[in-house]
């Protein structure tokens, strides 16, 4: 018995990395789209904001430092917030003038405020942002530009993680190569097939009337930008990654925050994989597997992995008690184990190179960033567990707002 549990967790960890493989095998031999680089049509952006009178100044200075895009408005939706983020609104509103619009409402949660926003969108395209997060100069004209590929409905920008004063701090470090993991890997395969299954509310870009067509943005789940995705691919539209379209965005720097946004995250894709199940099975074809992947990737992979591991490490013990290390189970699991190291390693180069970020680092380096990229994840799958619980009693979860920093600064990007 315990060697048919050791070898049922050997297969299931084997199965997640060759998953990684595939990924990576795609990423790979995808293709960059030839983007028109003439000057953009007037675009709108959107910023909704909830309590960011640290961050929204620079924010909306970054945006305006934009090159090679005309802005019809940049439209900032206040959802009641309680602190000064109205009135410093106001403020930079005399600051950039008509191009630069503050609207108001009382506190009904970011999608609410998105489509509070996209009501006065009166361009062929938007871009949304986060108020946490800075754009460089070209981002807005790479994502509009992006979106002239044919039938792409959306196009998600590449999020570097930063603040935390860009420091050492292992949870910062661990969130940047989660980060760079997820854009240059996930999204440039899916990339290929114009399907990015997540299109990120913090830096994206979205054809109005295609929006508009499958009802804007859903207040039924916490996790609106990965509904309006989903909604997207099942009406047979495309959506793409633009790497080059770089912005920085402010990441937790405490564990206890961490896990508030993972939470989040989780139980907010849980509830779009299940609000959607129906209508996916009914479509079938490419949208169904799309929709099947994040089921099996984002929402039940996270609750496997750590009773698969318990389950490995105990029967592993239990093995080398009974016949020693010498023998066939225990030389399997080292082979197993080692294999997970080496694809997880393979990975984080590969991103870490088509990223431009430095490739060459020591193997402490590595061990260290593989074992905060695997607390994180362990973080992550916790955060499943709980919200897979709070989902199943109807227990809702807020947004799990971070109190803003504000400290971070595109000149300070530093990338791993």
């Amino acid at each position: 018995m315990n060697e048919w549990m050791l070898a049922a967790s050997l297969v299931i960890l084997m199965a997640h990395s060759v998953k990684s493989i595939v990924l990576l095998m795609w990423a790979g031999t995808g293709q960059a789209e030839d983007i028109d680089m003439s000057p953009s049509p007037l675009v709108s952006v959107l910023i909704p904001c909830f309590n960011e009178e640290r961050v929204l100044e620079a924010t909306v200075a970054a945006i305006f430092d934009s090159r090679g895009v005309k802005f019809h408005s940049v439209i900032c939706v206040d959802d009641g917030s309680t602190d000064r983020t109205l009135n410093l609104a106001r403020t930079l509103k005399n600051k950039y003038g008509d191009a630069f619009k503050v609207l108001s409402q009382s506190n009904a949660g970011k999608a609410m405020a998105l489509n509070r926003g996209l009501r006065e969108v009166h361009t062929a395209s938007f871009v949304c942002i986060d108020a946490d997060t800075l754009v460089f100069p070209d981002t807005l004209k790479l994502l509009v530009n992006s979106l002239s590929v044919q039938n792409i409905a959306a196009v998600s920008g590449n999020m570097i993680a930063g603040g935390g004063g860009f420091s050492d701090a292992l949870i910062c470090r661990g969130q940047r190569i989660e980060y760079q993991i997820a854009n240059e890997i996930e999204r440039r395969a899916f990339s290929r097939f114009y399907s990015v299954p997540v299109v990120p509310g913090a830096i994206s870009a979205f054809l109005t009337d295609r929006v508009r067509a499958v009802g804007g943005f859903s207040k039924q789940t916490l996790a609106e930008d990965t509904e309006l995705t989903m909604c997207l691919l099942s009406q047979a539209y495309g959506t793409l990654y633009q790497p080059a379209a770089l912005a920085v965005t402010e990441i937790p720097t405490a564990w206890s925050q961490l896990y508030a946004q993972r939470l989040r995250w989780s139980t907010g894709k849980l509830q779009v994989v299940a609000l959607l199940s129906r209508q996916f099975w009914r479509k079938g074809g490419w949208a169904f597997k799309i929709w099947l992947y994040v089921l099996i990737s984002h929402c039940i992979a996270p609750l496997l992995i750590i009773p698969t591991f318990a389950v490995a490490l105990s029967c592993l013990v239990i093995e080398v008690c009974r016949a020693g290390v010498f023998n066939w189970l225990f030389l399997l699991s080292l082979f197993v184990f080692g294999f997970c190291w080496s694809v997880w390693r393979g990975c984080r180069r590969y991103a870490a190179r088509v990223g431009d970020s430095q490739c060459a680092e020591s193997w402490c380096g590595h061990l260290n960033g593989g074992v905060v990229h695997t607390l994180i994840s362990m973080l992550g799958c916790i955060a499943t567990w709980n919200g897979l619980l709070r989902f199943l009693f109807g227990k809702t979860t807020g947004w799990g707002k971070l109190n803003r920093r504000g400290d971070v600064q595109l000149s300070n990007v530093r990338r791993e």
